[in-house]
This record gives C-alpha cells, sequence and structure tokens, in this order.
C-alpha cells in the first residue's frame, strides 16, 4: 500500500471541504473547525498518519450541517478535555469519537484507500480507549 499517496488523496477530500491538513512534530491530532485546519502529529509513521487523518475527517463529516445534536460536542472537546465535566457529556465525546472512526474508515473505501483492518483497528482501540479513561475520570 502507498500510505502517501492515499494520505495525498484524503488531503485533497478535505481541501475540497475547505480544510488545511498540517503536519507538526509532536501535534495533538485534531481538527480546528474555526480555522478548518486538520493538524496531525508527523513523528508517526506514514500508516498511523493515514489512519488518523481518516479519523479526523470522520470529525468534519461530524461536524458538516451540524446542528444542536445531543453529541455534538466537536468544537467543544479540547476545551473540556482534563476539565471537570458532566457525564452525559463525557458519553457524548466518547460516542462522538467513536462515530468519527466509524465515518473515517467509511470515507476510506468511498475513496478507494485499502487499509489494513488489524493496524486500523488497534489504533482506533487505542484512541477509543484513552477516551474511556478520561469519561471514567
Amino acid at each position: 500500500m502507498d500510505f502517501r499517496r492515499s494520505f495525498e488523496l484524503v488531503e485533497f477530500w478535505l481541501d475540497d471541504k475547505g480544510y488545511q491538513v498540517l503536519l507538526e512534530t509532536d501535534a495533538q491530532d485534531c481538527v480546528y473547525f474555526n480555522c478548518k485546519q486538520v493538524h496531525i502529529n508527523s513523528r508517526n509513521h506514514a500508516e498511523k498518519r493515514l489512519y488518523i487523518l481518516l479519523h479526523e475527517c470522520g470529525h468534519v463529516l461530524i461536524n458538516h450541517g451540524r446542528k444542536d445534536r445531543v453529541y455534538s460536542l466537536s468544537r467543544e472537546t479540547e476545551a473540556i478535555v482534563g476539565d471537570r465535566v458532566s457525564k452525559k457529556r463525557r458519553v457524548a465525546v466518547l460516542s462522538e469519537e467513536i462515530e468519527a472512526w466509524k465515518r473515517g474508515e467509511r470515507l476510506a473505501k468511498r475513496l478507494g484507500i485499502q487499509i489494513n483492518e488489524e493496524k486500523f483497528d488497534k489504533i482506533r482501540t487505542e484512541s477509543i480507549i484513552s477516551y474511556v479513561a478520561w469519561a471514567q475520570d
């Protein structure tokens, strides 16, 4: 698999949505909706960067056309992580993280990007477990 070419395909998809992808050393992988930027940690290997970028695209898809849904916390996720928040909001964030992984995986299929399901699931699991731990605090 050519992960760099696949990454470029996803970048083109994001560019079409008006988003810029920034690869930065030690960046926190995230989407900034206000300035339409997706930040990806360049220290990760090419395959992991691709899968994380797909996940961040999942957040873009969730956010696109969003109204006042109960779990619509993408814009607030960064601000509330580490703060004392209600269980309802923690579950909402966790729910959205899981949904973003699902949508990112579906986007890969739509774009014709092959993913290694075992590795994708491992990265997805590690990410979701970190949110489960945060939600339990």
